[in-house]
């Protein structure tokens, strides 16, 4: 019993220390991993502020929660800018 205890305790840790390489912006990061959309609220960024290109596609801000991230992916920003 002890050992299943332990056994689920490692596997959980692992997960913990699982991140993803994605280049955003020409800049290596690291994520957790999820949608692009957990990313731009990890990153603090409002999704109607930018326009965001995975992979050299881009993606329709309806998309956003349902584009997943994967290891690798390249990722470009592109803020919307105000002013005169």
């Amino acid at each position: 019993r002890q050992f299943v205890n332990l056994s689920k305790f490692f596997n959980y840790w692992a997960k913990l220390g699982d991140f993803m390489q994605l280049k955003i912006n020409g800049k290596s990061e690291e994520f957790p991993g999820g949608s692009v959309l957990d990313l731009l609220k990890t990153k603090k960024i409002e999704p109607q502020m930018v326009a965001v290109e995975v992979n050299d596609s881009m993606v329709e801000r309806e998309r956003l929660a349902m584009t997943e991230l994967k290891e690798g992916d390249r990722l470009e920003f592109l803020f919307y800018m105000g002013g005169g």
